[in-house]
């Protein structure tokens, strides 16, 4: 089975509620139960969880598959990326890695991780494998086509 293609403000809205311990079933009835206050002690919303609860509403099947068998981002900004590496990851800019510009230096995650990262990162970023260790991977995450330098 394919990955279900999610828009950024759902995925992290996902891994916000995985972070505070919810299983992939607890997630789908809260966001089935349609009471978008339910969800405000997982965090903001992005940009208000009653526009998850509204796409699960529109596309139930889709948001489930997600939920239960992974997702891929559609897009992913600089910042955005960011801030999954951080929700997902627990990697945080300047102690965990560096922003370079067009790429994310200096990462560090176990081969498993690495593999989960690279399944739902949008496909206008890539992880450059730098050094591979025993018991992690050294990579960046650059952009797949940076603009053209003069």
């Amino acid at each position: 089975m394919s990955k279900e293609m999610l828009a950024l403000n759902y995925g992290l809205m996902i891994e916000m509620m995985k972070q505070k311990g919810k299983s992939n079933a607890e997630i789908i009835q809260l966001v089935k139960n349609g009471k978008s206050e339910e969800l405000q002690s997982f965090g903001e919303g992005i940009p208000h969880w009653q526009f998850l609860i509204d796409y699960y509403q529109a596309n139930p099947t889709k948001l489930e598959n997600a939920i239960n068998s992974g997702y891929q981002m559609t897009f992913l900004t600089k910042g955005a990326l960011k801030g999954l590496l951080e929700i997902k990851f627990g990697l945080k800019e300047n102690s965990d890695f560096s922003d370079k510009g067009y790429y994310l230096d200096g990462l560090e995650l176990r081969e498993v991780t690495l593999v989960e990262l690279q399944s739902i990162l949008a496909s206008n970023w890539k992880i450059v494998i730098e050094k591979e260790h025993k018991d992690r991977i050294d990579f960046r995450i650059e952009l797949t086509y940076p603009p053209a330098t003069e």
